[in-house]
């Protein structure tokens, strides 16, 4: 049995270990990079193992060379404004000025060295390529933040050993960040725009749409029961079964292992009611936990 393709949305890419994950399920996994972005080592060894394709947008939605040129400038703007940063630009950007200081500022970057006005086709993919790096980098910021915290759960208290009671490391308790908002709910909007608008051909019918965030699940959503309340139509709810986790492997043997575990006639059944839910959600997520047992044991 083959695996069933997808595609990311709408990052245009997510840790090693998180992509190891969804291989371990789903595969080959379509990756959407807008142009210009600096691709990590591990996602050119996925892509010669064919486990990962990379596409970009058409060439003539590429924003051109100067793009990289602002882009640096922005990031030296917010190294200057600590105020300001990500979220109010990608507002500035799409017209949505959070205040009159910061859009003027951040409009004097997007003008600077620019001598002739882009055609509005032009114009339109520059500021979509923007808000998809700029979302890249807000996604790299909680990542690191991620790490950092980790790192620190994991060094313990400095108490440690030189008082009787054994103190508590003051970062145990501390979420991670991956379940903070990666943007604004109003920035939200623009990013999956820009994303559809850039890569839309690439979709097909029937093929999931893999997130590695649950607020963009969530947003999903929500504008599904918004589209669906004349007609009544529930949205579709969530539901859980497990799967083996195969991301401690090596990508060699993680391949191997899931064509071996995709041989399993649980599996082939399990890929079957994913395609087909069914109208009841209790029905099917009872079938999805037998099969999943199976699978296990297997």
């Amino acid at each position: 049995m083959k695996t069933s393709s997808a595609t990311l949305f709408p990052h245009s890419c997510l840790p090693e270990t998180e992509i190891k994950q969804i291989l371990s399920f789903l595969g080959p996994l379509t990756i959407c990079e807008p142009w210009h972005l600096e691709r990590p080592v591990f996602l050119s060894e996925m892509e010669d193992h064919k486990a990962v394709k990379i596409l970009r947008p058409p060439e003539n939605m590429n924003p051109g060379e100067g793009f990289l040129t602002l882009l640096r400038e922005y990031r030296e703007w917010t190294k200057n404004h600590q105020d300001k940063g990500h979220r109010d630009f990608l507002k500035a950007v799409q017209g949505q000025e959070s205040s009159e200081e910061s859009s003027w500022s951040i409009r004097q970057i997007l003008l600077e060295g620019r001598q002739e006005a882009p055609a509005q086709e032009q114009d339109q993919s520059l500021k979509r390529h923007l808000l998809l790096h700029l979302a890249r980098d807000i996604d790299d910021s909680r990542q690191e933040a991620d790490s950092l915290l980790e790192s620190l759960k994991q060094i313990g208290s400095p108490l440690a050993g030189s008082v009787e009671e054994e103190p508590q490391n003051p970062f145990a308790d501390l979420p991670h960040f991956q379940g903070e908002p990666m943007i604004g709910a109003d920035a939200m909007d623009q990013v999956l725009e820009a994303w559809i608008a850039l890569f839309e051909k690439y979709l097909k019918n029937e093929e999931p749409l893999v997130t590695g965030n649950r607020q963009v699940l969530e947003y999903v959503l929500e504008k599904w029961e918004e589209a669906g309340e004349d007609s009544n139509e529930p949205a579709p709810g969530a539901i859980p079964f497990p799967w083996p986790d195969l991301s401690h492997h090596g990508l060699d043997d993680l391949l191997r292992v899931r064509e071996d575990l995709l041989g399993n006639n649980a599996a082939a059944q399990i890929m079957d009611e994913i395609r087909h839910p069914g109208k009841d959600p209790k029905e099917h997520l009872a079938r999805l936990d037998t099969l999943s047992q199976e699978v296990d044991r297997a």
